[in-house]
């Protein structure tokens, strides 16, 4: 058998993760545990990108795709947000999803490039471009951002943001994560970090949120040193116009989680992720 090069292999191995996941395997088995894999904190984007291609897709888009399936919906469009070198971008095509992936960095984008087949790129449309930039396309049924919208700087986050809530259809989802104030990046001038009470209030201004997952650990960087993560973790679904307020998870108390599953039903999520959501999302 003649040898594969890295990008072929990675490649390969997604393939068969879309697989296990449409047929075999449960959702969550095939996630990383929501823990981030030390992003960079330098800008040497070639070593990041060699040391994390063997990761697979991020556990909140497997969730988020789960919700979706759970409704009896297909999502046929999605948007790859600092999109990195497309281990989520190949993953989604290979679902037969239309997917728009955009990173600042050349880099990751011709790595991903090189890495499409013929069949994808034909779904996979591809930008050099920072998140307030950027064309995150129109109606698009879902947006992940894998621990990526907190590198846009204070000064471009309003704007990545409003991209983000008007290119979602009604019903459409947002997946990803946003930095909390306790991260020790907190206070860089290049990365926007929010209080838990401004990432909630940020979301409902146009979402029903239906994962909101608080996570903090003591961490390293990709140089060894050690390093304090604070992050939110987030599934939260794009209003309809004129819809009825129905349960969030922002304000789904535990007692009624463990006591009242037509509620929980009523929120749109699994009982089993609705449950795990309530304890990691409170003070």
């Amino acid at each position: 058998m003649p040898a594969i090069s890295r990008r072929e292999f990675t490649v390969l191995r997604l393939a068969i993760l879309t697989v296990a996941v449409s047929v075999l395997a449960p959702a969550t088995s095939l996630a990383q545990e929501g823990k981030p894999l030390e992003e960079p904190e330098s800008l040497e984007w070639s070593k990041y990108y060699d040391r994390t291609a063997d990761r697979t897709p991020r556990e909140v888009l497997i969730e988020a795709l789960q919700a979706f399936r759970d409704e009896g919906r297909e999502v046929k469009s999605a948007v790859d947000a600092g999109c990195g070198f497309g281990v989520e971008t190949l993953f989604l095509s290979n679902l037969g999803i239309e997917v728009i992936a955009f990173d600042s960095e050349p880099e990751g984008i011709a790595y991903l490039r090189a890495s499409l087949d013929e069949e994808q790129t034909r779904r996979v449309r591809l930008q050099v471009a920072p998140f307030h930039e950027a064309d995150w396309g129109r109606d698009v049924d879902l947006i992940f951002a894998g621990f990526a919208l907190p590198f846009a700087t204070p000064s471009e986050f309003p704007e990545a943001w409003r991209r983000l809530t008007t290119s979602l259809s009604a019903g459409g989802r947002f997946a990803g994560q946003l930095f909390g104030d306790r991260d020790d990046w907190a206070g860089r001038e290049d990365r926007t970090h929010h209080r838990k009470d401004q990432a909630q209030a940020l979301l409902s201004q146009d979402f029903h949120v239906e994962v909101f997952r608080e996570v903090e650990f003591d961490g390293k960087r990709p140089n060894g040193h050690g390093k304090h993560w604070h992050y939110y973790e987030i599934i939260a679904r794009k209003r309809f116009e004129g819809a009825a307020n129905t349960p969030s998870a922002l304000d789904l108390p535990m007692s009624e989680v463990k006591t009242n599953p037509r509620r929980i039903q009523a929120a749109g999520l699994p009982r089993k992720t609705i449950q795990r959501t309530s304890r990691t999302s409170s003070d």
